[in-house]
């Protein structure tokens, strides 16, 4: 299943990558931290920023994260931040 949702994540599917990396991880008798970044990154591609945030929390939980597992999340609030301001006008 792992294959199947990161084709749906190549495919920009994030909503269903998410969903089947919430499920593998329910299955689990432990949390996987890599899982937990995976969907993460999906969650945050998808624009569901707040719900990124907490498998991201997940994650640090079980181990600090480094700055390279927060690149996504980084790249999708500064292009969500870019979109805004041209719409807007700028600051």
């Amino acid at each position: 299943m792992l294959g199947v949702a990161d084709e749906a994540c190549r495919a920009g599917d994030f909503d269903l990558a998410a969903e089947i990396y919430t499920s593998q991880l329910a299955e689990l008798e432990y949390t996987d931290r890599g899982l937990c970044l995976r969907k993460a990154d999906a969650l945050a591609r998808g624009g569901r920023i707040a719900d990124a945030l907490d498998s991201y929390c997940i994650a640090a939980n079980l181990q600090a994260l480094r700055p390279d597992e927060l690149q996504i999340l980084v790249e999708v609030i500064a292009h969500t931040i870019r979109t805004k301001e041209q719409s807007d006008g700028g600051c």
